[in-house]
């Protein structure tokens, strides 16, 4: 479902912005490259404007869902954003200006510093999660950590004769590192590492769009925790706590990397399943429920399923939230009928 005309697109300038940030960083590495005296750099530098416009590839094809109205509105002020990416872009093309007769070595890898800490923004590491979902098949953000990786070990080998290149190196990997924890926790629950609830439906929608376009079948699985009050009062809120861990744990050992889980509130976790046929969806089903019902532990536990089955419409949004609803009234047919369930189509 496209945006609404009065409703703001908030998401399509931001990334409008990192498209075009890396675009000027592909051509900063490749000056980087043209002015390099050392045969070894220069296939360095050059690879590096390769993996740049990997990254560029990745961004197009993402707005081009933007523009629909696939993406979701991950920022919580996406003005201040767009207006700090500005400001980067800016610095970049300042960059692109004084690269291309720069031979000095420790001069290259400070211009090239400079250009990945712009690149390193908090905008960058929250899209790559939401970009994974149009990439086919890669991981977007195992590539940039790669792409940093990389850069910090280069910086290395020259790092032994300029203090200074191997401290830009740790800063460089700590900044990544601290965006991608930072991001991490805005979408994922601490204590059972799925999704959050916000996390989980940020990710809902634009694999909904997914399967709207290949009219796919989707499956929605509600989960919850028989008596999980009892097990608290009984063995104490650690146990519990390791209950919730090993039922997340569970679940995905048996979805798959096209499917999303997610703790939906207290002891209750909602599985996405993208591209499902219905005797599928109730097959994952039963496992979970056999699996958690055996699992070696104390104290043991059972859980109830509800799952809702069907394909997305013209309104995703509205379609999503009534197999939502519809998985959720059925959890409570399997509560009903004595726990430890599966109540499906």
């Amino acid at each position: 479902m496209a945006k609404e005309e009065s409703q703001v697109d908030h998401v399509t300038p931001i990334i409008e912005r990192c498209l075009a940030m890396d675009t000027l960083a592909s051509e900063v590495y490749l000056q980087l490259a043209g002015a390099s005296a050392a045969a070894k750099l220069q296939e360095f530098w050059k690879k590096m404007a390769d993996e740049e416009c990997s990254h560029i590839e990745h961004w197009r094809r993402i707005l081009v869902w933007a523009k629909r109205g696939a993406i979701p509105d991950v920022f919580e002020n996406p003005t201040v954003i767009e207006r700090e990416l500005a400001v980067g872009e800016s610095k970049v093309r300042e960059l692109l200006d004084s690269s291309g007769s720069i031979s000095d070595v420790q001069k290259a890898f400070l211009i090239a510093y400079r250009l990945e800490f712009y690149l390193l923004h908090p905008a960058f590491s929250k899209l790559f999660r939401v970009a994974d979902v149009f990439a086919e098949g890669s991981n977007i953000e195992e590539q940039y950590d790669l792409h940093v990786r990389e850069f910090v070990d280069m910086i290395s080998l020259y790092g032994a004769t300029s203090p200074e290149l191997d401290l830009i190196g740790n800063v460089l990997q700590r900044l990544w590192q601290s965006n991608r924890e930072l991001t991490t926790r805005h979408a994922e629950d601490f204590l059972t590492g799925v999704l959050s609830r916000r996390g989980l439906y940020s990710m809902m929608t634009p694999f909904s769009f997914l399967a709207q376009r290949a009219n796919h079948q989707v499956g929605i699985m509600m989960i919850d925790l028989d008596g999980f009050k009892r097990i608290n009062d009984l063995h104490g809120h650690f146990a519990g706590d390791r209950v919730l861990e090993t039922l997340a744990e569970i679940i995905k050992t048996r979805i798959r990397r096209s499917d999303l889980v997610g703790r939906f509130g207290g002891d209750e976790f909602l599985v996405f399943l993208s591209q499902v046929t219905l005797d599928q969806l109730r097959t994952v089903g039963k496992e979970i429920c056999h699996r958690c019902a055996a699992a070696d532990r104390v104290p043991s536990f059972t859980v109830s399923i509800g799952a809702s089955h069907g394909t997305i419409g013209i309104n995703v949004e509205k379609d999503l939230d009534q197999l939502i609803d519809l998985a959720d009234r059925r959890l409570y047919q399997a509560k009903a009928s004595g726990r430890n369930a599966v109540v499906v189509d």
